[in-house]
C-alpha cells in the first residue's frame, strides 16, 4: 500500500499528567529540547515537531471523528439536508395524493345521514334491492356519478346489525 507510514502515524496523541508540576515540566522541557539529538532524531522520524497544547478533559473530546476534515464533515451535512429534504418531499406528494383519492371517494361514496334519506325502506329485502343497484350502478358506470348513500348507509346498517 502506497503510502502506509502516512496513514499509521499517530497525529495526536492525550498525555494526562498527574499533577500541575509534571505539565510544567513538560512544557518547559519543549523550549529546552530543541539541540537535543533524540529530539532531532524523532523529527526525522515523524516529520514534526512535538507540540504540547493544553486540551479539555478527555471526556469531552469525540475522538472517532478526529480523521473526518471540515470538508467532509460539510459534505456529509449536505447530503444529509438533501437526503432529509427530498424524504420529506416524497412524504408530501404521498400525503396529497391519499388526499386527492379520499376527496375523490368522498365524492363517489358521500357521508350522508342515513335518516335524510328520501326512501321509505318498509323491508330489509328492499333496502338490500336498492344497495345492490347502487352498488352495480357504481361498478359499470364510472365517470362522475355520485352514489345515492343507499350503499353506505346499508353497509352501516349490516355492520350494527351483524357485526
Amino acid at each position: 500500500v502506497e503510502n502506509y507510514k502516512d496513514f499509521t502515524l499517530p497525529v495526536h496523541a492525550f498525555i494526562t499528567f498527574e499533577d500541575e508540576e509534571a505539565y510544567l515540566r513538560a512544557i518547559s522541557l519543549e523550549d529546552a529540547i530543541g539541540n537535543n539529538p533524540l529530539y532531532e532524531k524523532f523529527k526525522n522520524e515523524f516529520g514534526a515537531e512535538a507540540k504540547f497544547i493544553p486540551t479539555v478533559e478527555p471526556t469531552n473530546i469525540i475522538w472517532e471523528n478526529m480523521h473526518v476534515t471540515p470538508r467532509q464533515h460539510s459534505m456529509r451535512w449536505i447530503v444529509a439536508t438533501l437526503l432529509i429534504a427530498f424524504l420529506l418531499l416524497l412524504s408530501a406528494c404521498i400525503m396529497m395524493y391519499c388526499k386527492k383519492y379520499s376527496v375523490e371517494q368522498l365524492k363517489i361514496y358521500p357521508n350522508i345521514p342515513c335518516t335524510t334519506l328520501p326512501f321509505n325502506w318498509t323491508t330489509l329485502d328492499k333496502f338490500t334491492d336498492a344497495a345492490i343497484d347502487d352498488w352495480y350502478y357504481l361498478r359499470n358506470n364510472t365517470g362522475d356519478y355520485t352514489s345515492t348513500g343507499v350503499l353506505l348507509c346499508f353497509c352501516n346498517d349490516y355492520q350494527d346489525r351483524y357485526g
